[in-house]
């Protein structure tokens, strides 16, 4: 097992849950979705078909002069 900011339990990931939410412990259990949920965040990702018409920054347009 390889443990990254989580202390080892000498649990066997899958087999021997230890820190559980009962009386086992307060940490979750190793390889529960809990313990993946608080190492990571959820997002949304947009995705557009249509291609952009104008995409220049602001300051990249040339002044007419």
């Amino acid at each position: 097992n390889f443990y990254i900011n989580d202390k080892p339990t000498g649990a066997v990931v899958g087999q021997q849950p230890f820190g559980g939410s009962r009386a086992s412990g307060t940490n979750d259990k190793a390889g529960s979705a809990q313990n993946l949920q608080r190492w990571v965040t959820p997002r949304t990702i947009k995705e557009t078909f249509v291609p952009p018409r104008h995409f220049a920054y602001p300051f990249l347009v040339s002044d007419p002069e």
